[in-house]
């Protein structure tokens, strides 16, 4: 005898399908809309308005030079928008930006920036996510977001370098700053900056070392202090700072307290003041 089976579709088929296309949907949604927020915090974070404001400067043939805790991200931002950076220099403490060839640079005990032939007389691109920079003898021509480009006059000669000075205010867990004399200074400068403790933190001690002599500084959580140094125009000088208190950030960066960018003036007497 035969067995006649009626078929029927299961009502879940067509919803299991349709839940399907419904979540394919929403995480094709989801998977545009996180493109286009990395997309928007890519060119807030490293480029400028226009990404090829390097090559637009016209200034021919640039050297880019990773200072100390610089980004290598960033850095590949720059190179791949702009075609006239010719050449990468890397500074002791600073991370290359990719596998290609770069060339080493220092920083001689009168401040000239050592490059190669090629790149000394060349403007440079410096990038200032993690240190700040001044010239002797060079001009700042632009700005972008972690980048100054600067033209120097004859051999690129440094002022000023703080390193671990980030570009959002914080303050590397161990960071530096290095005055190198000037020529003619006449009598000291006066270095100045402003250290800050994270709110909702417990207090901390930072550490600050200078020819051969250390001074423990205490803040307490969300305190503020000016702090001012008298440097010798004429000798090499250089404040080390640690802090006690250690702070792993998102991006892994290990920083202790907030510190604004450091300037360098002459020296201002009582009556200069008045």
């Amino acid at each position: 005898m035969a067995v006649l089976i009626a078929w029927r579709p299961r009502r879940g088929t067509p919803v299991g399908i349709a839940m399907a296309l419904l979540a394919a949907g929403t995480l094709s949604a989801g998977a545009a809309a996180a493109d286009r927020e990395g997309s928007r915090f890519v060119r807030e974070t490293f480029l400028a308005p226009d990404p090829t404001w390097v090559d637009n400067a016209g200034l021919g043939s640039i050297t880019l030079v990773q200072l100390p805790y610089a980004d290598p991200g960033s850095a590949l931002q720059q190179l791949f928008w702009n075609s006239s950076i010719e050449d990468v220099a890397i500074l002791p403490g600073a991370t290359r930006p990719d596998a290609f060839r770069v060339r080493p640079a220092r920083i001689a005990a009168d401040g000239a920036l050592l490059l190669t032939e090629e790149s000394r007389n060349r403007p440079l691109l410096l990038q200032t996510y993690g240190s700040s920079v001044r010239f002797a003898n060079a001009r700042l021509l632009a700005r972008a977001p972690r980048f100054e480009l600067w033209r120097p006059h004859g051999q690129p000669r440094l002022s000023l370098l703080a390193a671990g000075f980030y570009e959002d205010g914080w303050l590397a867990t161990s960071s530096r700053i290095t005055v190198w004399p000037q020529a003619g200074a006449r009598g000291p400068r006066q270095l100045r900056f402003t250290v800050s403790a994270p709110r909702q933190q417990p207090g901390l001690t930072l550490s600050l070392s200078a020819a051969g002599r250390t001074q423990e500084l205490r803040l307490r959580s969300g305190q503020s202090r000016a702090l001012s140094f008298n440097v010798d125009g004429g000798k090499l000088w250089t404040l080390h700072l640690k802090s006690s208190r250690v702070i792993a950030l998102g991006d892994r960066r290990v920083v202790g307290v907030h510190a604004s960018t450091p300037t360098l003036q002459p020296f201002e007497t009582r009556d200069a003041r008045a």
